[in-house]
C-alpha cells in the first residue's frame, strides 16, 4: 500500500480523450476514434461494424474540441471516406474495434489530419513526462 505522501511523487497520466466518429451517410454516432493516421483509423464502438463495407465518416469537432486541438474554433469537422477491414472484440473488451482504411481523401482532410495527429503526440507526450 502507498502512503499519501508517496502517491503525491507518481507521476500522473493523462489520457487524450476520445473523439467521436459519424457515419455521415445515416447521421449517426458510430463510435469514438481510438487511433489514427494518414492510411486508416480504428474506432471503439458497443456494437459490431460490419466489414468490407463503405462509408463516409466524420470527426466532428465541438467547440472545445476545436480550440483543444487546433487553437481557433475554424475546424469542425473532418470528413472522409473509408472502408471497413476487420472487427473484434478482443483489443478493449467489452467494445468492439474497427478498422478503416481511408479512401480518396482529400488534401484538405489529409491536412487537417496530420494536424490532429501532431496535436495528439504532442498532448500524449506531455501527459507522460
Amino acid at each position: 500500500m502507498i502512503d499519501l505522501s508517496e502517491r503525491r511523487k507518481i507521476k500522473q497520466r493523462f489520457l487524450t480523450p476520445y473523439l467521436l466518429i459519424y457515419d455521415e451517410e445515416k447521421n449517426e454516432e458510430l463510435g469514438y476514434l481510438a487511433d489514427i493516421n494518414r492510411q486508416g483509423i480504428m474506432i471503439l464502438s458497443e456494437n459490431p461494424i460490419q466489414t468490407k463495407q463503405l462509408f463516409t465518416l466524420e470527426i466532428r469537432f465541438n467547440d472545445v474540441e476545436a480550440v483543444l486541438y487546433y487553437e481557433d474554433k475554424t475546424v469542425k469537422h473532418i470528413q472522409f471516406h473509408a472502408e471497413s477491414r476487420w472487427c473484434n472484440a478482443k483489443v478493449n473488451p467489452p467494445f468492439f474495434s474497427t478498422g478503416f482504411m481511408l479512401l480518396d481523401i482529400s488534401s484538405e482532410a489529409l491536412t487537417t489530419i496530420d494536424k490532429l495527429i501532431n496535436k495528439l503526440s504532442l498532448r500524449y507526450k506531455k501527459a507522460l513526462e
